[in-house]
């Protein structure tokens, strides 16, 4: 037996115990996102849910009872030594989990909400009930889901332990909405956000820097800092668009009718949105497809210190902004102050010269390709 996996989780639960309740996601046609193309959406059964949670629970106590004081990599080379071959990946799951110690489980896929709620908390409770050490249990889930659910009954979800969920936001603006296909309401957002204040569970609202393009880069900014003012998550994290031809936005991109901002332009948003924000919440850049990764802190707190971040990059020399550019988006550098540190080292300067005689937008694509390559 092995237990499913799907394909995708937020960064921040990178070491939690995933646990897939249901495949694929019910709307399926944002044009913007690479994931679940000619894949139906369907709810998986309890029994086979409650069936892969037992199993998984059997192999952590296993690994509880044979983890010694040594590395990771060790352990995990003698796996086959206590686990049959179907239950290796599975076994390299939970000795991560039990590793690293921070007893996080994530539900998988894109909406796991979208079922009996008396299900989901049969479900959660048995989580507890066979991980004991089990600290936090989070969720992606759509604001039109969440909305559907009253403050009452998130607040039975928040009892039995669902604690946090991540919603992609992506923009305040209704009309970025609409272009990209999310099928989400602005009122949806803020009213799911208000009611999870309420029940006691944290929101995780997801920014997609770029995703109004030159033309609504304004609008796209200003109408996300009134639903995040609004909806008030606990969290704000960014993912910068990221597009190849197999995403259907970048048909838009052919065609024209959709312009692609620069990295720099990228950075100005990130600015202007930390500067709006007017309520208690943390930022975080934790994803590889943000050109800053270090944009991390509390608001309203951390504010001065995040701008002044910003505008350390945004106040570079052009040449020596497009320097780090290039080295970040080929990964030689992750964070600007490695790249003002080792610049000498890095031997750019032929791809530097050859991007010289690239117009401005023509730059704009290669980036967007290069941040791009591992969607």
């Amino acid at each position: 037996m092995s237990a499913e996996v799907g394909p995708i989780r937020p960064p921040s639960e990178a070491r939690s115990l995933l646990i897939r309740l249901s495949r694929n996601c019910p709307w399926n046609r944002c044009l913007f996102c690479p994931v679940y193309k000619h894949a139906s959406f369907s709810i998986r059964k309890k029994s086979e849910i409650i069936e892969e949670i037992n199993f998984l629970a059997e192999i952590d106590r296993k690994i509880e009872r044979y983890i010694t004081n040594k590395s990771l990599y060790e352990l995990s080379l003698s796996l086959n030594r206590f686990f049959e071959e179907e239950e290796i990946a599975d076994a390299r799951r939970l000795l991560h989990w039990r590793y690293h110690g921070e007893f996080n489980i994530f539900l998988q896929d894109a909406d796991p909400l979208f079922r009996k709620k008396s299900e989901l908390i049969e479900i959660i409770n048995h989580i507890k009930r066979v991980f004991p050490k089990t600290k936090r249990i989070t969720a992606y889930g759509r604001a039109s889901t969440i909305d559907r659910y009253s403050i009452d009954e998130l607040s039975e979800l928040k009892n039995a332990g669902l604690s946090r969920i991540h919603s992609g936001l992506e923009s305040g603006s209704q009309q970025v909405l609409d272009m990209v296909c999310k099928g989400i309401k602005v009122e949806e957002i803020v009213s799911s956000g208000q009611k999870l204040k309420k029940a006691g569970i944290e929101y995780c609202l997801y920014f997609m820097p770029g995703l109004g393009g030159k033309r609504y880069s304004a609008e796209h900014v200003e109408e996300t800092i009134k639903v995040i003012n609004n909806a008030q998550p606990a969290f704000v994290r960014l993912r910068t668009l990221g597009l190849n031809e197999s995403i259907p936005l970048f048909d838009l991109v052919k065609k024209g009718d959709f312009e692609v901002q620069s990295e720099t332009e990228l950075v100005e948003e990130i600015k202007r949105l930390i500067e709006g924000i007017k309520i208690e919440t943390y930022i975080a850049s934790d994803h590889n497809l943000n050109l800053l990764m270090d944009i991390e802190g509390s608001l309203p707190e951390d504010r001065e210190k995040l701008i002044k971040k910003l505008e350390k990059f945004l106040n570079l020399p052009e040449d020596i902004r497009l320097s780090f550019i290039l080295a970040r988006r080929t990964g030689k550098v992750f964070e600007l102050h490695e790249f003002l540190s080792f610049s000498d080292s890095l031997q750019i300067g032929e791809e530097l010269s050859c991007l010289s005689k690239l117009s401005d937008q023509e730059k704009n694509m290669l980036f967007l390709k290069l941040r791009s390559e591992n969607l």
